[in-house]
């Protein structure tokens, strides 16, 4: 106390006229073990999307759910699918929303108004989605497929690309599609036939190699492309 500036002979503080310790929500006490029913599925995100009416949809792979909020009138209404989907990547148009079930191969059409679902089984692990003009849904997957659905949902057509396909965007008259691990960008025709192949130029970091020169590393990991303002693809990626 003496240390501290106070006086050796400051009175003790009487405990009982101390407010009682707050109660502890067991639930979301750091000291209690909590064991899942199951084992949850890797962290990847969920995806937000806004509709051409300007509803916004997000998808939410732990719960296995999507919501359509209304911000107007400042409602959320949730669509309940099943146990172990994993709904991951989204896109809307004026009528419904199309969503990628990562755990269940399959993707999701959510009618806008009446919130009916139909699931079509597409491909292993499909990852990205787009639409292709005003009549079709493009699905990429990670076994290299780009798998066709009308808006109805119903498959059209599939083409094998490349393997590790993770997302897919519109580029004029063709498509462009990335590849996860690699960080490449693959250019296709209309008829999805590779035409040229892109990589993110390597850059400089802030370590030095043994010379004293700054060190170049590569892009790796292409989290998530998009389309950007100028129509150009953007890719979020790791490096090297």
């Amino acid at each position: 106390l003496a240390a501290c500036g106070e006086s050796a002979s400051t009175p003790p503080v009487d405990v009982t006229e101390l407010p009682p310790a707050p109660r502890v929500d067991a639930r979301f006490d750091p000291r209690v073990a909590v064991v899942p029913s199951r084992t949850p599925p890797a962290l990847s995100g969920g995806t937000l999307a806004i509709t051409p009416s300007g509803e916004v949809v997000a998808s939410d792979p732990d719960r296995d759910q999507v919501y359509l909020i209304d911000l107007g009138a400042s409602r959320v209404d949730t669509v309940a699918l099943s146990e172990f989907d994993e709904p991951g990547r989204l896109i809307a148009n004026r009528e419904a929303i199309y969503v990628a079930l990562r755990g269940a191969d399959a993707v999701a059409r959510i009618d806008l108004r009446t919130h009916e679902l139909v699931r079509t089984q597409v491909c292993s692990a499909p990852r990205g989605l787009t639409f292709r003009g005003a009549s079709a849904v493009l699905v990429a997957c990670a076994d290299g497929q780009l798998v066709t659905l009308g808006l109805d949902g119903v498959e059209t057509g599939r083409t094998f690309v490349a393997d590790d396909l993770r997302d897919v965007g519109s580029e004029g008259d063709g498509i462009w599609v990335s590849r996860y691990r690699s960080a490449e960008l693959l250019h296709l025709d209309a008829n999805l036939a590779i035409v040229r192949r892109e990589r993110p130029v390597d850059f400089t970091t802030s370590s030095f190699d043994a010379a004293g020169e700054p060190s170049l590393t590569s892009a790796t990991l292409a989290a998530r492309t998009v389309t950007g303002p100028e129509g150009r693809p953007l890719m979020l990626h790791q490096r090297e």
